[in-house]
């Protein structure tokens, strides 16, 4: 069927081109029917889109972001299957997407995104700058070449186009075998004077058993396969001719069975490593752009050798070697908990030193960990509970792990029989350690769940103190500093433990049972992380619930005397 723009220029007079008169009635021209109903269509659809300006807009940059950096995370995480399960990678990108979308319009988004990429780079190779004039473009641009650039991502295409030329080899060879026979390395060909392409050079091994030509097995045809494919891509870009190029390839083709093989198992060995070492490529420059978008708005020195990036990340480099966050934080605690309980808390009692310094390190840890979190959770793009981890996400989960860790190592070394605290504090660190380690996606839920429980710390903190101390007669203060805080730090701790968290936790649980994680974060452990939160949460009501009743209890002792 011609196309309007076809039609415009084979008809450029049209109907009124035609002298002889015409009726009302009469019938028009082919051509002229279909220039009106195409024009027909675009009054529709300018109608259309005028009359639901927003239908359109569905997608915004970060969702366009999202599904980028999805299918470089999931292509790295598939091991760059050749076709994408598009069931899967909609399961795995729909949870960092703002608005419920189908599978099929993630599909035909992504068809326009590449399409948007491969324009670009038309652009580019006619020297043209695109002038990225948005930030997020240019982040757009780099994924996309990382999944459809020539240079950067050219395993995904190879990969494609292999399995194009495998679908239609058994084609390609009943075809060459019209164009030449070879018998024992003699044969006649129809060799003209110009030399055929590569791909009509016959690769079919012919048999002459008994006087007949029998067919190979499918072994044997996957080692033609695979010593082409290698011939192909290793020798091609030697120089030969295309006849010193056919002429090579067909001695291969008679190699014996044995020696082909070899060189087939040989070529597939390579093939795998060459694949692991683009899937680590893949990894690194999804970290790579991950790290530079976390990274645009701090600034850099490339002059200093020893430097400190925070809140980002707090890894310190020395010359060539680096500290992580976790041992470096691991160490700030323990040093702040060897300084309270030597020095700052060293004229307290014996019996309350160690719960004194264990407060002192929970105040180091508490009010810090909410904001960094919420730092951390905002400053992302993507705030799905299956978004990926980001490097400041990651940073805060550190953070909090170093100081449950030292904790722990508080109650085990002069609590071991506080069996609630010790199991409490090692369930923390499996969901920590789980979205940090594991499976490297959750980390909004989880750092939403430690905004609540950290955000009351403070004010806790400050009331154990001064109960530790309410007993002791020389210091009347601490009995007047826990009577005022009883009552604000109670009502306080209710409101964000009884009502807030059941509400955001309830809102997780939720969306993980809808499968928004499905693919990214696996049954047993969101299921294992709602049972160790719920547990936690269940235990803090219980809590506060009981010092309530012993407030009021103490308070109509007090009016009875």
């Amino acid at each position: 069927m011609a196309t309007p723009t076809e039609l415009d220029f084979s008809s450029p007079g049209g109907a009124g081109d035609d002298n002889t008169p015409r009726k009302g009635t009469s019938k028009r021209t082919a051509s002229e029917t279909v220039t009106e109903e195409e024009e027909t269509k675009k009054k529709k659809k300018k109608k259309n889109k005028l009359a639901s300006p927003m239908s359109n807009r569905i997608w915004n940059e970060e969702d366009e972001l999202s599904i980028l950096k999805g299918l470089v995370d999931f292509r790295a995480k598939t091991g760059l299957e050749s076709k994408i399960d598009w069931e899967a990678f909609y399961g795995f990108v729909r949870g960092s997407i703002h608005v419920k979308v189908s599978k099929d319009q993630v599909l035909n988004k992504t068809k326009k995104l590449k399409k948007k990429f491969l324009d670009h780079m038309e652009k580019i190779n006619q020297g043209i700058d695109p002038h990225f004039t948005k930030s997020s473009d240019s982040e757009a641009f780099g994924f996309s070449m990382m999944i459809w650039g020539q240079n950067d991502a050219e395993y995904t295409n190879g990969a494609m186009d292999k399995t194009y030329r495998n679908k239609n080899e058994e084609e390609m060879f009943k075809k060459d075998e019209e164009v030449a026979l070879i018998d024992n390395g003699a044969g006649k060909s129809d060799f003209d004077g110009k030399s055929p392409p590569l791909k009509a050079v016959v690769v079919d091994k012919i048999t002459t058993k008994n006087g007949t030509a029998g067919k190979e097995s499918d072994d044997d045809d996957d080692v033609l396969y695979a010593v082409r494919d290698a011939f192909e891509t290793t020798m091609v870009s030697q120089g030969l001719s295309d006849y010193q190029k056919k002429l090579q390839l067909e001695k291969l083709m008679n190699l014996g069975t044995g020696k082909r093989r070899e060189l087939s198992n040989e070529w597939k060995s390579l093939c795998v490593e060459e694949l692991k070492l683009n899937i680590k490529k893949l990894r690194f420059s999804a970290k790579l752009a991950e790290a530079a978008n976390d990274d645009k708005s701090s600034s850099s020195s490339s002059s200093i050798v020893v430097r400190v990036e925070i809140p980002i990340s707090m890894s310190i480099n020395i010359g060539e070697f680096s500290i992580p966050d976790l041992p470096l934080f691991f160490s700030m605690f323990l040093t702040i908990y060897l300084i309270a309980y030597f020095i700052v808390f060293r004229n307290w009692k014996p019996q309350i030193r160690p719960e004194a310094s264990s407060c002192l390190i929970s105040i180091f840890h508490g009010t810090p960990a909410v904001l960094l979190a919420t730092r951390a959770v905002f400053s992302s793009s993507a705030r799905s509970f299956a978004s990926a981890n980001t490097a400041a996400q990651n940073t805060v989960l550190d953070f909090s792990v170093a100081y449950f860790l030292t904790d722990l190592f508080h109650y085990i070394v002069f609590n071991p029989n506080d069996v609630l605290f010790i199991g409490h504090h090692l369930a923390t660190l499996f969901v920590f350690l789980t979205c940090r380690f594991l499976v490297f996606h959750g980390a909004c839920a989880i750092l939403g769940l430690l905004i609540l429980a950290e955000v009351t710390s403070a004010c806790q903190n400050a009331w154990t103190l001064a109960g530790a101390r309410k007993n002791d007669p020389e210091s009347r203060l601490a009995v007047k500093v826990y009577d005022l805080l009883s009552p604000p730090f109670y009502a306080f701790y209710s409101i964000v433990r009884g009502v807030l968290g059941p509400l955001f936790f309830g809102k997780m649980v939720a969306f993980y049972a809808r499968g928004g994680a499905h693919g990214v974060i696996p049954n047993w452990l969101w299921i294992s992380w709602a049972i160790v939160v719920g547990t936690a949460i269940t235990v803090s009501i219980l809590w506060i619930w009981n010092l309530w009743i012993e407030l009021f209890r103490q308070r109509k002792a007090k009016k009875i005397r």
